[in-house]
């Protein structure tokens, strides 16, 4: 038998597995060229609805310290009875002593405590999440200066 006679009858015999290979790569090709197409188009409409919002960027902060993590430091090593986590931009007080790590640690804190302190801050002009069990968030507009008025304001609330 000849090798051509061969490729033939193989192609023939297994016809329907060939073609369910080409029908596979063809949608394969279909799908990966459909998500370019609209993830460029989604980066794009993104880019250009985030420029619209905050216009034009000259200048990025950085710094070498973050400073959410002195908030969380100074509040957490200056008031007893405080456990302070914190992930990131993100920070929640638990009022309560020692570490928190699931509900159970979370659930040990002192809710009055955390009630008296929240309408203290926001005497204060703080407006934190009015529960417990949510975190607060920092940003880039907050300064050193927003984290000292912030320790004092949480002094000033009497609860620590």
């Amino acid at each position: 038998m000849r090798p051509s006679t061969l490729v033939l009858r193989s192609l023939a015999h297994y016809r329907r597995s060939n073609a369910a290979v080409v029908a596979g790569v063809a949608v394969a090709v279909a799908v990966l060229a459909g998500a370019l197409l609209v993830g460029r188009s989604v980066r794009t409409s993104l880019r250009t609805l985030a420029e619209e919002r905050i216009g034009r960027t000259d200048v990025a902060l950085v710094g070498t310290r973050l400073f959410e993590a002195s908030l969380a430091e100074r509040l957490a090593a200056g008031f007893k009875g405080l456990t302070v986590n914190r992930v990131g931009s993100m920070l929640t007080a638990f009022f309560t002593d020692g570490p928190v790590t699931d509900w159970a640690g979370a659930a040990r804190s002192d809710l009055k405590r955390f009630a008296a302190f929240h309408a203290s801050m926001r005497e204060q002009g703080f407006l934190l999440p009015p529960a417990q069990f949510e975190a607060m968030f920092t940003s880039a507009a907050h300064s050193e200066r927003d984290v000292d008025a912030a320790v004092r304001a949480f002094q000033a609330s009497g609860v620590a």
